[in-house]
């Protein structure tokens, strides 16, 4: 309780300063409700509304000759005018006293509004008297209790706006991973749509039955070699090297090209060590930068030729259906249009009616070419020398042997090889599609684009069959044309079989898987590797022995020419 010297001082201070008049100064406030200070003792010290009640009560009492207007000032709840941000809720509740708002430093310009405020509380020396507010912003607890309420209702506003936000992130990671699902629904529909609308339009058949009896005993004597012992000794040390490498690329988020290039460099260790590099190996087809020069770098497109592609020759069953006929009131015949028709046509005035119409539209027309383009990560054939060599060996002078095969690829005769002459690559005989874990992308896939390679290599020895028919004078009586095509997803590796069929003048190409291995397995990999020695042979001997027979036939018809 303040002393009673103290309080005949705020006497004397307030007698002497009545009637001089004190500047009053506003608060600025973020919030449009302004709160009134808590009251004040005379020293400056804030108090809770029971000690202030007490204050009041006690100088009432004790002080007689305070003026009146000094003890109405001290009697109301009288205080500067204070930002809602500046009022702490959880305080207040508990009855705790609230902070003092700071005074700000510098000078304030004079803001009166309507007449100068009569009612007035001396704080000291330096503290300034505010403008007394209506009742609805007194620091009260009624007023208190509402800030509560609204601060509330505006945190449980928040926590809502927080839980619809969370509620938007969880749907749109549903909606997300709902969008990814369907695009792997579509792409699995589009490869299996591909394989059973478009290469069935072409005749490509995946044949997973027995082979054709005529075909049994000539694949198995191609795919079961009889080697000799240094021979299968190097084939199994390489299906082992293999199998050593494989692991390595698996524990890892490996790429397509990385199991790729671990087959790359098994097929090259038997064609170096089996064959004498008898056959060219071409990585990638597709467009392929490579650098010469300094910095620079050009572009070749080893796609194969589109011309390659078995096209879809199939008969058209599109007619124009007959319109129904009925008989009018007049008993005349007309055509009843259909339901569907009648739901399209439009509304005919009888002014246009008499006008000519438009011819219907043609019918549509069906792509015949719907296989896509050849391009296998890897691409076996034969060196253009490897080839020429063979042509001298049988006859063909050097000078034509060299310029044969250019000749006829440059006149569009024979595609010997599937992309540029450049890259001397003949008569492909073995392709490899490949896919691997981490892409995400699967067997059938590879197995699709082999079926199209596949056509592709048996196409181009049919043509060179049907040349050496048209340019030869007698028949060439040679083998059924037959490719191989290797398909990988990861270690897993297929060996394919493609071969062509007739059925009433309609050719079918044809694929059947005859081995299977798993490149982490030493058992399964000599099998499979020792089945791919034999399929090298095959093409080193008998393919080439073909090819080169069929040649040499061409050539001596063009001498005849000539002379």
């Amino acid at each position: 309780m303040p002393s009673k010297r103290t309080l005949e001082n705020t006497q004397m201070s307030a007698t002497q300063n009545q009637f001089a008049g004190l500047k009053s100064r506003r608060v600025t406030a973020s919030s449009k409700t302004l709160l009134r200070q808590a009251p004040r003792s005379l020293d400056g010290s804030i108090l809770d509304p029971t000690s202030a009640e007490r204050f009041g009560r006690t100088t009432r009492s004790s002080v007689k000759n305070i003026p009146a207007p000094l003890i109405s000032s001290i009697n109301t709840q009288t205080a500067e005018s204070l930002p809602l941000d500046s009022v702490q809720p959880a305080a207040t509740t508990t009855r705790e006293p609230t902070q003092a708002p700071q005074r700000t430093p510098g000078k304030r310009k004079r803001k009166f509004k309507g007449k100068e405020p009569n009612k007035r509380q001396w704080e000291g020396g330096s503290q300034s008297v505010a403008e007394l507010t209506s009742s609805k912003d007194l620091l009260n607890w009624k007023n208190l209790e509402r800030l509560n309420s609204e601060t509330a209702l505006e945190a449980s506003d928040g926590m809502a706006e927080k839980k619809r936000t969370l509620s938007r992130r969880s749907s749109t990671a549903e909606t997300n991973h709902d969008a990814a699902s369907v695009s792997s629904q579509k792409t699995s529909l589009s490869l299996s749509d591909y394989r059973l609308n478009s290469l069935d339009r072409a005749r490509i058949v995946f044949q997973h039955r027995c082979l054709p009896e005529h075909l049994k005993h000539r694949v198995d004597a191609i795919i079961q070699p009889r080697l000799d012992k240094e021979k299968e000794t190097l084939v199994f040390a390489i299906a082992d090297d293999l199998c050593d490498d494989f692991p390595d690329v698996l524990e890892v988020a490996s790429r397509e090209d990385d199991c790729v290039e671990l087959i790359y460099q098994a097929l090259e260790a038997m064609n170096r060590k089996l064959f004498r590099k008898a056959f060219a190996f071409r990585r990638k087809a597709g467009t392929v930068a490579f650098a010469y020069e300094r910095g620079r770098s050009a572009y070749i497109d080893l796609d194969w030729d589109p011309t390659l592609k078995p096209k879809a020759q199939r008969k058209v069953y599109h007619f124009e259906s007959p319109p129904d006929k009925y008989l009018d009131d007049t008993g005349d015949s007309t055509s009843r249009p259909n339901k569907r028709q009648q739901a399209e046509m439009p509304f005919i005035s009888p002014e246009s009616s008499e006008m000519t119409m438009p011819p219907p539209p043609p019918p549509p027309k069906f792509d015949n070419n719907c296989v896509k383009n050849a391009r296998p990560d890897i691409t076996m054939g034969f060196f253009h020398a490897v080839v020429a060599k063979k042509l001298v060996s049988s006859g063909v002078n050097e000078l034509d042997a060299e310029e044969m095969l250019k000749d006829l690829q440059y006149e569009e005769e024979l595609l010997s090889s599937p992309t540029l002459a450049a890259l001397h690559i003949r008569f492909p005989s073995l392709v490899v599609e490949g896919k691997s874990y981490a892409t995400g992308r699967s067997m059938y896939e590879a197995e699709n684009q082999a079926a199209g390679s596949g056509s592709c290599m048996l196409i181009l020895q049919s043509r060179l069959a049907e040349l050496t028919e048209r340019r030869s004078a007698g028949k060439y009586k040679g083998k059924e044309p037959l490719a191989f095509s290797i398909t990988h997803e990861g270690p897993i590796l297929l060996l394919w079989l493609h071969y062509i069929t007739s059925l009433e003048n309609a050719r079918f190409y044809n694929l059947h898987v005859l081995s299977i291995c798993h490149a982490t397995i030493r058992s399964t990999s000599r099998e499979f590797f020792l089945a791919l020695a034999g399929v090298m042979e095959w093409a080193s001997t008998e393919v080439l022995d073909g090819i080169a027979q069929q040649l040499v036939l061409i050539w001596k018809s063009a001498q005849k020419q000539t002379v």
